[in-house]
């Protein structure tokens, strides 16, 4: 196989790192762009990287990389929601969900790096247990046992509020 051949393997890869990253960051524009990040820096890179054996395994672990990265920055940044000034018992209803969320994710962030970030894809991103396992890159056993542990010291951090 050339060196040509390969890399068109490697561009042949963007539906399944699409994939990979939709599970990820559930979004499907802030997938897409993630994608086309990972493609845009293998092409700018396409001369020195080392090419992989298996490019489509390559490929899905670039995304699920970029996918994560995403979402650890989006983790970091404060969430806006708002809802327009007319749809007043709405933006009710919202803000009583946004406050919850935003005590949580307070919550969240007291508890140990690996806990919050498994309690965070499972709770609020949705994945299961085994997405949350291939997201991380842990164990599917590893991951039960943070998610447990999280929702153990989720609610010791709450009772110490009451």
């Amino acid at each position: 196989m050339t060196a040509a051949e390969y890399r068109t393997g490697i561009v042949s890869c963007h539906r399944a790192m699409y994939v990979v990253a939709m599970k990820i960051l559930n979004n499907s524009d802030e997938a897409a762009d993630s994608v086309q990040s990972c493609m845009l820096r293998i092409w700018e890179r396409r001369e020195s990287i080392d090419l992989p054996e298996d490019p489509d395994s390559w490929c899905r672990t670039v995304a699920r990389r970029e996918a994560l990265n995403r979402l650890r920055k989006r983790l970091d940044e404060p969430e806006c929601d708002s809802a327009s000034p007319g749809e007043s018992e709405q933006a009710d209803a919202l803000l009583r969900g946004n406050d919850a969320r935003r005590h949580l994710l307070s919550l969240l962030r007291q508890l140990p790096e690996k806990q919050h970030r498994a309690a965070y894809l499972n709770f609020f991103r949705g994945l299961s247990q085994e997405e949350t396992a291939e997201a991380m890159g842990e164990s599917d056993a590893n991951v039960r046992q943070l998610l447990c542990r999280a929702r153990k010291n989720l609610r010791t951090l709450y009772d110490r509020e009451l």
